[in-house]
Formats: structure tokens, sequence, C-alpha cells
């Protein structure tokens, strides 16, 4: 992710938790890299699937809301 680009909200709200993309992709039973896809934008989350969006916000205890917001 560039310098100058501020962090998702998805990113935001993983690093709260003090979770690593590892520790949420292991939560979700998925790749290390489909966790960073997501959040530098290589494959946005608005052009993912809403059941994966729903599980990602499950897996961080959001709304599907809190992760759009960006």
């Amino acid at each position: 992710m560039p310098d100058d680009k501020a962090p998702s909200a998805m990113t935001r709200i993983r690093e709260a938790q003090g979770l690593t993309r590892t520790g949420l992709a292991r939560r979700m039973g998925i790749a290390p890299q489909k966790i960073h896809d997501y959040e530098t934008g290589i494959r946005p989350l608005q052009r993912v699937g809403a059941g994966q969006v729903l599980k990602i916000a499950q897996a961080l205890g959001c709304t599907v809301e809190d992760l759009l917001d960006d």
C-alpha cells in the first residue's frame, strides 16, 4: 500500500482488534493473501460477493457498513 493512502476501514478495524492479516484469515478459513487483496484494494470489497463481505464483518465483529465506510 502506498504511504500516502489511508488504511482501509477493514484494516483499521482489524488492527484495532490487534489482529494480523493471518489471524483474520485463519478466523475466516481463507488465505491471508485474500485479506491483503481486500485491504489494499487489489480486490475491493465493493466487488466482493455479499456473502463474503458478511463473513468478514462477522469475523471482525462489525457491520458491513463499517467495512464499506471508506
